[in-house]
């Protein structure tokens, strides 16, 4: 099924640090770059069963890149949202990384 997700994916290589993968990522899954990063989270994905960390970034000052091809084994269609309409994309999601991201989002949006 379709699911609403921010952009993600593994640590590809050994040692390759959380940042490095995002900034990979989001250039693979939505042909952007970022001139600003912001660690929000890392958190366990499911303690007690795995040591998978899952670390989520707000990245700022985005800019389209070229977007190497994703595969065929990825389908993504890039949705524009609105941050005013964040409830309603928390709401949506069912996906637990980015419901934890779209909240990190919306509490630091509440702080600023």
């Amino acid at each position: 099924p379709d699911l609403l997700e921010i952009p993600a994916g593994k640590l590809d290589v050994e040692g390759e640090e959380p940042l490095d993968a995002a900034l990979r990522e989001l250039a693979e899954e939505i042909g952007m770059a970022a001139s600003e990063w912001t660690l929000l989270k890392t958190f366990y994905a499911t303690p007690g069963t795995s040591n998978e960390e899952i670390t989520v970034y707000l990245a700022s000052g985005l800019r389209q890149v070229e977007q190497p091809d994703a595969g065929e084994e990825e389908r993504i269609t890039i949705e524009r949202h609105s941050l005013d309409g964040l409830d309603g994309l928390i709401e949506q999601a069912t996906d637990a990384k980015t419901l934890i991201g779209l909240a990190l989002l919306r509490e630091r949006r509440r702080n600023s």
